[in-house]
């Protein structure tokens, strides 16, 4: 089995990945606004990780992200569809109640 994980940080806002087998684990911790988006593609959107073609599902847990706003959203929309271009299976799971009102605001659903 193979595993990887990393870290990106930037104040109040980190992203945790973990690689493990075919599936790619993506952790948001903090907040995500226009000033951290670019945080969420580096970690998540880099070519090291977007050009692998081992990874076959993604799944963004936002279980410990305490805010969102619209910048965000359309990060975390745009890093779902970067990788479902690519074939990939991505869920979004525990979108907390701050968040669940997303789809509202940027005109789509947050889980698939």
């Amino acid at each position: 089995m193979t595993t990887q994980s990393a870290t990106y940080q930037r104040t109040p806002f980190r992203v945790h990945t973990h690689l493990e087998a075919r599936h790619l684990y993506v952790l948001l911790v903090g907040e995500l606004d226009f000033e951290y988006a670019k945080t969420l593609g580096a970690g998540v959107l880099e070519p090291g990780v977007l050009d692998r073609s081992d990874v076959a599902g993604v799944t963004i847990d936002m279980g410990d992200l305490i805010f969102i706003n619209t910048a965000g959203a359309r990060a975390l929309l745009s890093l779902r569809s970067a990788h479902q271009r690519l074939g990939r299976e991505v869920r979004i799971t525990n979108a907390r109640s701050l968040a669940r009102n997303l789809p509202d605001l940027v005109g789509s659903e947050l889980t698939s």
